[in-house]
């Protein structure tokens, strides 16, 4: 496991944020796109950043600089196979279309590139404060499969995450502490899906096909 590209002191609280970028460092795209990027945050953690592109409906002051970002609504995104990987993580679960974001993100993608993703587990119950601001549930796990492999992208990857009695205090620790944690959330096989509030997702654009050949004149 390739813990170089990654800054451990910047970890996020967040299993699946951890694979992500373990992923994402390890495949080292050229451009990348964050949809829902929100403060940059993500990005403190990776030693080498590739060129990225963040996009959000709201952009906070960025902890990380640098970084160019643009106001886009996440459910009508403007690109076109341009991005060698798109991330995207605690986003989709934000918004009720959320099939028409991942529609947009394969979209941006160039053909053979990844799609990388965390979002809350609507298998989960929803904390109190969530239903009181009526933010609606994550998609659930085979609803997210479902999906994907309807959009045409090929699954690499897709389990639970955010183990309920993990996930409590992970925020509270060091990186290096998080990093064990993290661990110990991949060596167990999730059981009850309401204990376990994340999802995380790998996928690629199938790359396109070449054409055969046309036969040779005959005679």
């Amino acid at each position: 496991m390739d813990v170089e590209g990654v800054v451990l002191a910047f970890l996020p609280g967040n299993a699946a944020k951890i694979r992500l970028l373990l992923d994402l460092v390890e495949r080292r795209p050229g451009r990348v796109l964050d949809v829902g990027c929100g403060d940059l945050s993500l990005w403190a953690a990776v030693r080498e950043r590739p060129d990225v592109l963040g996009v959000d409906t709201l952009l906070p002051p960025p902890v990380v600089p640098g970084i160019e970002t643009r106001r886009v609504d996440a459910r009508a995104l403007p690109f076109h196979e341009e991005f060698d990987a798109v991330v995207s993580t605690q986003m989709l679960d934000d918004v009720r279309e959320w099939r028409d974001v991942l529609r947009g993100m394969r979209d941006a993608l160039r053909p053979g590139g990844t799609l990388l993703l965390t979002c809350d587990s609507g298998d989960s119950p929803r904390a109190w404060r969530q239903r009181l601001k009526r933010v609606p549930p994550g998609p659930r796990l085979d609803e997210l499969r479902s999906a994907a492999l309807d959009l045409g992208l090929e699954l690499e990857e897709l389990r639970r995450y955010g183990r309920r009695d993990l996930k409590a205090t992970q925020r509270f620790l060091d990186g290096p502490a998080r990093f064990a944690t993290f661990e110990l959330e991949e060596s167990l096989e999730p059981d009850d899906p309401r204990e376990w509030r994340l999802l995380y997702l790998r996928a690629t654009r199938p790359a396109a096909r070449s054409r055969p050949a046309a036969p040779a004149p005959s005679g």
